[in-house]
């Protein structure tokens, strides 16, 4: 299940007075949920046909559906919301104005490289190592989280059922960056890039697989850290939660965990 722009806004909107300290944080981040609703959705290239069996085998090998399907987004709607979302980012955050600048004007050409590294899970740099590029990565994530989304969610019946135990995400591959612990054994995890949802065991790292990962619980939350990889997932028990938790709002309102985690010296999606 991907919750709606409107879900998640209304999420964020009823949250700002219960969290004073987050109202720039949730202006922000409305904002850019907001320039992603807009967003014209279209593709360069039709998604390959692709019938139950053949997608549920592919599921059941572990491979997400987008590595079967001849996606790309339309190239000239991706660098005008990325000019918008560059844009939204030096609005809210002065102290990054001048370097998101600098990505902002990207070439075409390099904003479409850009894209295929992302698509594929690459490290994201200039020849050059410029140190305002790991921005780039961070306006990738919401330039294309909605062309994500979109193809994500024509998939959504046949995910709900796959035979998927894996860490990331069945359909982008994408790894989480949140959680909720749900009824019984699992946790229910959302995707960082195109927000799919998708059920995992309660303990065990999805980044690394390793069984011993820990946690810190702390008012209705859960940090998992894992020493083996040095990764960490946020995670709100939601297991007596009604309606349930708006797992795409809930990772504007931790950020301040990511914060905590980090200076630990654990490493975030």
């Amino acid at each position: 299940m991907i919750a709606s722009y409107s879900r998640i806004l209304s999420a964020l909107d009823q949250a700002r007075s219960a969290h004073p300290d987050l109202v720039d944080v949730i202006a922000l981040h409305a904002d850019l949920i907001q320039a992603q609703a807009r967003a014209p959705i279209a593709f360069a290239n039709a998604a390959r046909a692709l019938d139950g069996e053949s997608a549920a085998r592919a599921l059941d090998r572990g491979e997400p559906l987008l590595t079967l399907l001849a996606w790309q987004p339309d190239a000239a709607r991706v660098a005008e919301l990325w000019t918008q979302v560059c844009f939204i980012i030096a609005t809210h955050r002065a102290d990054l104005a001048e370097a998101i600048a600098c990505i902002a004007q990207l070439p075409a050409e390099r904003l479409v490289s850009l894209v295929g590294a992302y698509l594929a899970d690459e490290e994201i740099a200039d020849a050059e190592n410029n140190p305002e590029f790991p921005l780039a990565r961070v306006a990738l994530n919401h330039t294309l989280r909605p062309f994500l989304r979109a193809e994500a969610e024509r998939w959504q019946s046949w995910l709900a059922s796959a035979p998927w135990y894996l860490g990331s995400c069945p359909f982008c591959g994408g790894a989480p960056d949140f959680a909720a612990l749900e009824k019984g054994d699992a946790r229910r995890l959302l995707c960082s890039r195109c927000d799919t949802e998708w059920r995992f065991s309660r303990v065990g790292c999805p980044f690394c697989g390793d069984g011993a990962d820990s946690y810190f619980e702390d008012a209705g939350y859960w940090l998992y850290v894992c020493d083996k990889c040095q990764r960490y997932l946020k995670a709100i028990d939601a297991r007596y939660m009604e309606p349930p938790a708006i797992l795409a709002a809930e990772r504007v309102l931790t950020l301040g965990m990511d914060v905590a985690a980090r200076d630990k010296g654990y490493v975030g999606v």
